[in-house]
């Protein structure tokens, strides 16, 4: 008798649904957090695992066949392509194990690099420009007063020697005060 699956209900789908698109919603990673296959899927999912096991398998029944009688020339090629097979697995997952330590490793310090790269070079940066801002608007305000100072200075010149002129006409003998005055103000 055929056992039946048990249907699933539709909230359990609409909940693996939802898991899966948050699965794949992007986020930030370091190299350091990026998933990792497990043996099984590396070994029986890829191309480079499966070569790898086979090629073992294949080198494992020749050795195993050797040791009984010698091998004939067809087997002897097997063998051949099995080494080959093997040693180029080998090469790739090597080569893939050195790249992913050095990248885990690397991670840290390319942290630490930027993070000095923030110090020896952004803030410099930015204390200069400050500085050179600061400067700009001191020498503006510098340049401002005394232009201000000038100009007030000429005004308060010009008024006291106004005011000593009126001053002498004044004490001149038989001078008018209002005709003195009207014609200093025109």
């Amino acid at each position: 008798m055929l056992k039946r699956r048990p249907t699933r209900s539709s909230p359990d789908l609409a909940e693996r649904a939802q898991d899966a698109l948050a699965s794949d919603a992007p986020r930030a990673s370091t190299p350091a957090d990026a998933p990792s296959r497990s043996l099984a899927d590396t070994l029986f999912r890829t191309f480079p695992g499966r070569l790898l096991v086979v090629s073992a398998a294949v080198k494992a029944l020749a050795i195993a066949a050797q040791t009984v009688a010698p091998l004939p020339p067809a087997l002897r090629v097997v063998n051949g392509a099995a080494g080959l097979g093997l040693l180029v697995a080998v090469v790739y997952f090597a080569s893939r194990i050195v790249l992913g330590v050095k990248r885990r490793l690397l991670w840290r310090v390319r942290r630490k690099l930027i993070l000095s790269y923030v110090f020896i070079g952004f803030v410099p940066t930015l204390l200069i420009l400050g500085f050179f801002l600061f400067g700009g608007s001191l020498m503006f305000m510098n340049v401002s007063a005394y232009l201000f100072k000038d100009g007030y200075d000429d005004l308060v010149a010009q008024t006291q020697s106004l005011a000593r002129e009126t001053q002498v006409e004044l004490d001149a003998p038989g001078a008018r005060p209002q005709a003195v005055v009207a014609r200093r103000e025109a």
